[in-house]
C-alpha cells in the first residue's frame, strides 16, 4: 500500500512539472517555428506585434526580437527617441493598429527580399482603408531576417482606387468632424474639418483635409478677407482636387419614412444666446433657421442642396 502511494506521489510531481515547464517554457525560436520563407517571418512577426500584450515601443519588447536585423532595431531606437511629443508606429507606419493585416507572396532575388504587407482599417464595411507597408528582409547567417519597413506614400491607396472614408473611428464609432471640436465642410466632394475666427476687419482659417495630410492656414487682417478665404480654398481645390462629374443617387427604399422623422425646422447652435453678440442672428445667413422637409421620392428638402441619406450618422448633398 504504502509502494502504491510512493507510486503515486511520484507520477503527480511528474505530471506537475511536464505542465509547468510546458507553461513556462519560452517561445519556439525563429529557426524552430518557421519555415525559411520571407513572408513567414513577415507575417509570424506582425502576428506577434500586434497580439503583444503591452506596448512594445515602450517597453522595448522588440530590440529582443529574433525577426529583426541589429540594424533595424537601432533604427527603430532612433525614429522612436526623436518623438518629442506623440509620433507614429515605426512598424505598422500608423498610429493606430489596424483591424486586419494581410502578407503578400515575397519577391526575391540573392540575399534580399520584400514582402508588401496590407494594413485594413474597418474591414468589410462601406469604411474601409487600406494602406500597403513594405518590408524589407535580408539572409542572416541562413535566416531571413527584417531589415527595413517602408512606409507608404502619402495618397498612394486612392491613386490605385482604393476608397478614402468620409467619417472617422473614435471609440467604436463612426463620428463626422463635429466631434473632434471642428465643424464640417465639403469642397468638390471631399470632407474637410474646418474651424474659423473672426473678429472685425481680421479673419482666419484653419482647413484639414486628414485624408491627404493637407492642412490650409489662412488670416486676412483687411475688409474681404471672408470673401477671399472662401474663393482661396476653391480654387486650391479646384486646382490639386476637382469635382468628380455629378450625379444623382438614388435613395434607398427606407429613406421615405426615416426622412419624415428629420424634417422640421433646425437653428444653428453655433450661436450666441445671451449678449449683444445675438444682434448676428438677425443678419448673418449662417445663423438663418433652415427649413428641412421630405419629398415622396426619398430626399430632403431644404434651403440648400437636396441631400440624400447616406448612413445612420450622415447626409451628403447630391446635387
Amino acid at each position: 500500500m504504502e509502494e502504491k502511494q510512493s507510486t503515486l506521489f511520484v507520477l503527480s510531481i511528474a505530471v506537475a512539472l511536464s505542465i509547468v515547464l510546458g507553461e513556462c517554457s519560452p517561445a519556439p525560436t525563429l529557426s524552430e517555428a518557421m519555415s525559411a520563407t520571407p513572408e513567414t517571418v513577415v507575417e509570424s512577426f506582425y502576428n506577434w506585434y500586434v497580439g503583444y500584450p503591452g506596448n512594445s515601443l515602450v517597453d522595448g519588447a522588440y530590440r529582443s526580437s529574433e525577426y529583426l536585423t541589429p540594424e533595424f532595431v537601432q533604427k527603430v531606437d532612433e525614429i522612436v527617441a526623436s518623438f518629442d511629443e506623440g509620433g507614429y508606429d515605426p512598424f505598422l507606419c500608423a498610429q493606430d493598429i489596424p483591424g486586419e493585416l494581410t502578407v503578400e507572396k515575397a519577391v526575391a532575388s540573392g540575399e534580399g527580399a520584400s514582402v508588401v504587407v496590407h494594413e485594413i482599417w474597418n474591414p468589410g464595411t462601406q469604411y474601409e482603408l487600406i494602406h500597403d507597408v513594405t518590408v524589407a528582409l535580408r539572409l542572416v547567417d541562413g535566416q531571413w531576417k527584417i531589415s527595413d519597413i517602408i512606409c507608404p506614400k502619402v495618397g498612394a491607396g486612392e491613386a490605385e482606387g482604393r476608397r478614402q472614408p468620409d467619417v472617422f473611428k473614435f471609440q467604436g464609432s463612426y463620428l463626422t468632424g463635429m466631434a473632434y471640436g471642428f465643424y464640417e465642410l465639403r469642397v468638390n466632394g471631399r470632407q474637410l474639418l474646418t474651424h474659423a475666427g473672426d473678429m472685425l476687419f481680421f479673419c482666419s482659417q484653419l482647413y484639414l483635409l486628414p485624408h491627404k495630410e493637407v492642412g490650409l492656414y489662412v488670416v486676412y487682417n483687411a475688409p474681404g478677407g471672408r470673401l477671399a478665404r472662401k474663393e482661396l480654398v476653391q480654387a486650391y481645390f479646384d486646382h490639386f482636387y476637382p469635382a468628380a462629374p455629378n450625379t444623382v443617387p438614388q435613395p434607398p427604399a427606407s429613406a421615405t419614412e426615416r426622412n419624415g422623422q428629420l424634417a422640421g425646422r433646425y437653428i444653428s447652435t453655433r450661436s450666441a444666446q445671451t449678449t449683444i453678440e445675438k444682434l448676428r442672428l438677425l443678419v448673418e445667413p449662417m445663423y438663418q433657421p433652415i427649413t428641412v422637409g421630405a419629398t415622396r421620392d426619398g430626399y430632403l428638402e431644404s434651403d440648400h442642396p437636396v441631400v440624400r441619406r447616406q448612413n445612420p450618422a450622415s447626409y451628403q448633398p447630391s446635387r
